[in-house]
């Protein structure tokens, strides 16, 4: 019985610091953008998200390419996890006319009440060689 007490008591002290940290952040900040062009085969951008709390690839990855492929303009999204990082990664491609990439930090930001926290994107705007000159 003192296990099962013990158990319980830790899981109620978790599940409250982990509420309480998720309400300390602002899910719709701000998030630095690095933006830049190159020469593809076809045009289309690809922005690259720097996500923390990430703790494994199935649940997590799943539920992060769940939400992003809702938001209209998201063409693919591809999780890029390692356990022994503490940053990982997804990769989208998406349409700037339709979604910027400060929507898709804050769509990640805003699962399960904060738990993920988008650093920072990286975005690649891919364009026919000709055009880049």
């Amino acid at each position: 019985m003192r296990n099962v007490i013990g158990y319980l008591a830790a899981s109620a002290a978790l599940v409250f610091s982990m509420s309480w940290l998720a309400s300390c952040g602002d899910a719709g900040a701000e998030v630095a953008v690095n933006e830049h062009f190159e020469a593809g085969a076809s045009e289309h951008s690809v922005a690259k998200l720097e996500i923390e709390g990430m703790m494994c690839a199935v649940a997590c990855g799943s539920k992060i390419q769940k939400e992003l492929l809702e938001l209209d303009g998201v063409a693919n999204a591809h999780i890029d996890f390692d356990a022994e990082r503490d940053l990982n990664f997804v990769e989208v491609e998406f349409s700037m006319d339709l979604v910027s990439p400060q929507d898709m930090a804050t769509k990640v930001n805003e699962i399960a009440g904060g738990i993920y926290h988008v650093n920072g994107v990286d975005v690649v705007h891919y364009a026919l060689a000709a055009e880049t000159h």
